[in-house]
């Protein structure tokens, strides 16, 4: 299969319930490939927004006390962006620069935000309670140790940190780490839903859930290879990542429109 978007008009918009109920083939590679092929077809206007979201979030993250806080209500609308150029890019709709900040219109805006909010919360909730009960004294002793890091000397402050190191530290990262994975997966879905089927932000989470579960280990393959082009993208001096964010959000536009048939 050379481009998913000669499938997609074989059935359109479907329910998530005629999806369970008729079940679908997951097709996690295409996915990926088709997230690549879209970012390459236009990398360049995709490039100048991830670099006007860095510069936002980097603006924002500098403005003490409530830039945090701003960060709440302007970045998950951003990151819909993406989604919504994406979308018409596939459909080859008329789209511009602008098109990236439909995310701000309403009804989009408050559900990408609640969504934003309550992902995050179940996200600590879920590392909580597998991290804090076998590892608390663990993480405590590293969170107070790592403080003297700023009276160390810096020529000594790696050997410090690699002092502080111990399996059990790795342990407790591994968990919080399937912890976020399993939360991130199974919500995954949700602002494609908002986006593309404007729910309401509740509906979208269970919506998000109810399909993710029927396919869950596929769909956390996908999110785990998606971590990884990430990773990968930040450590190549950062170039990586202005290809790797956009291909993140693509490719799972990719998977919710070849499943949903949008």
């Amino acid at each position: 299969m050379e481009d998913l978007n000669s499938d997609y008009s074989q059935v359109k918009n479907k329910s998530v319930d005629e999806v369970l109920a008729s079940g679908f083939v997951f097709r996690g590679s295409e996915y990926l490939k088709q997230g690549f092929r879209t970012y390459g077809n236009e990398f360049g206007i995709y490039t100048a927004f991830t670099l006007v979201y860095i510069a936002a979030s980097l603006v924002l993250g500098s403005i003490p006390y409530v830039g945090s806080s701003i960060g709440l209500f302007v970045n998950p609308p951003l990151i819909a962006g993406i989604i919504f150029y994406g979308y018409l890019q596939r459909i080859n709709e008329f789209r511009d620069f602008n098109s990236f900040f439909s995310g701000f219109k309403q009804p989009f805006w408050g559900a990408l935000i609640t969504q934003s909010i309550a992902s995050t919360f179940l996200m600590v909730i879920a590392v909580a309670i597998l991290v804090l009960p076998p590892y608390y004294d663990v993480i405590a002793t590293f969170a107070t140790e790592i403080q003297k890091l700023e009276s160390i000397p810096q020529e000594e402050a790696g050997e410090f940190i690699i002092g502080l190191w111990n399996p059990d530290l790795g342990w407790a990262m591994l968990l919080a780490a399937v912890g976020g994975l399993v939360v991130t997966t199974l919500l995954c879905m949700t602002p494609y839903f908002i986006v593309r089927r404007a729910m309401p932000f509740p509906e979208a989470i269970r919506a998000s859930v109810r399909l993710v579960s029927k396919k869950f280990w596929s769909f956390a393959a996908l999110v785990l290879v998606l971590w990884v082009v990430l990773i990968v993208g930040f450590m190549m001096c950062c170039v990586g990542f202005l290809a790797a964010f956009p291909v993140y959000y693509l490719t799972l536009l990719a998977a919710f429109e070849d499943i949903m048939g949008d």
